[in-house]
């Protein structure tokens, strides 16, 4: 029995037919991106810029805060510390020290001479306490002398008696800037110059504080 290869009931393709079949491969399409991710995205880093910002903001007015604290601590601290000092000195100096001593002829001199040689120990000392107790006080020294010669050359030994005493006080450890001395002359007498026991007396040096 014969095949008739030429003879079928339809167009039926072989099935080693590789040319092309009728069914088309469908296109992959991308999908689109949306836009929703990215807005997002920005969203999210603009929250965190802020956020940085505001806490760099606030450190920095708190170290600032600090800053000043500490920088007005010391000053407060240090004025009271300084008036504790002040009242503990002022509680430690003698009660007596503002006021100055009555003090008449501590050093009387001889006839005609400057040297100072006659001094009465304890009004001395009652003048050097004063002194080294209150080193800023100015003192006058006054030098007299008695009735008895020239008027010109008792003038010129009062002066003579006032300066040597100065330099008496120097020596004991007063400071020489406060000290000033003047002649009085025969002025002020506190005895009588008709004798010589008054003439000693007045042959002396005043202080004036």
């Amino acid at each position: 029995m014969a095949f008739d290869l030429n003879k079928n009931d339809g167009p039926t393709k072989s099935k080693f037919d590789l040319s092309k079949s009728d069914e088309s491969t469908p296109e992959v399409q991308e999908p689109k991106k949306s836009n929703n991710t990215t807005i997002i995205i920005v969203v999210v880093l603009a929250v965190i810029a802020l956020a940085v910002y505001l806490f760099t903001k606030d450190s920095k007015t708190g170290e600032t805060s600090v800053s000043t604290v500490d920088s007005v601590a010391p000053t407060t601290d240090t004025s009271s510390v300084a008036a504790s000092t002040d009242t503990a000195v002022a509680s430690q100096a003698p009660a007596t020290t503002s006021v100055a001593p009555q003090v008449s002829a501590p050093a009387t001199f001889e006839k005609a001479s400057a040297d100072v040689k006659n001094v009465d120990e304890t009004k001395l000392n009652q003048v050097l306490e004063y002194l080294k107790s209150n080193p800023s006080a100015m003192v006058t020294i006054e030098g007299y002398a008695s009735s008895e010669g020239e008027l010109n050359f008792n003038v010129k030994l009062s002066e003579m008696r006032a300066s040597n005493f100065a330099k008496f006080l120097v020596s004991k450890g007063v400071n020489g800037d406060n000290l000033k001395s003047v002649g009085k002359g025969v002025d002020n007498p506190i005895a009588n110059n008709d004798d010589e026991t008054g003439r000693s007396q007045n042959r002396r040096i005043e202080i004036k504080f």
